[in-house]
């Protein structure tokens, strides 16, 4: 039996790919938990791998890789600086939901 590959595969299990790609659309740790059926902790644990693979220590820097790569797309109209932009802010603010506007 073959196993289905899917991009990146050789270093995110299918599970992180969907949190990465939940992080870069501006969701929440518990909102990406809700969604995945997965506990708050989980999600936190499973992004400190994510960062510790991509070698970066935050969402800003997960969001842009995951633009770069292909994972999430942009609207029609929207440009990678001012999602960054909007990350960066929020992240300022010390807020634990981050909302872009992809």
């Amino acid at each position: 039996m073959k196993l289905t590959t899917y991009p990146y595969s050789n270093l995110f299990s299918v599970r992180q790919i969907e949190i990465l790609r939940r992080v870069a659309q501006g969701f929440s740790n518990q909102e990406i938990g809700l969604q995945l059926y997965l506990s708050e902790k989980t999600v936190r644990n499973q992004l400190c791998t994510i960062y510790a693979t991509l070698g970066v220590g935050n969402r800003v820097h997960a969001t842009r890789w995951a633009l770069r790569a292909g994972l999430v797309d942009l609207e029609p109209g929207v440009n990678e600086l001012d999602v960054l932009k909007v990350h960066t802010a929020e992240q300022g603010n010390h807020q634990g939901a981050v909302r872009s506007v992809i």
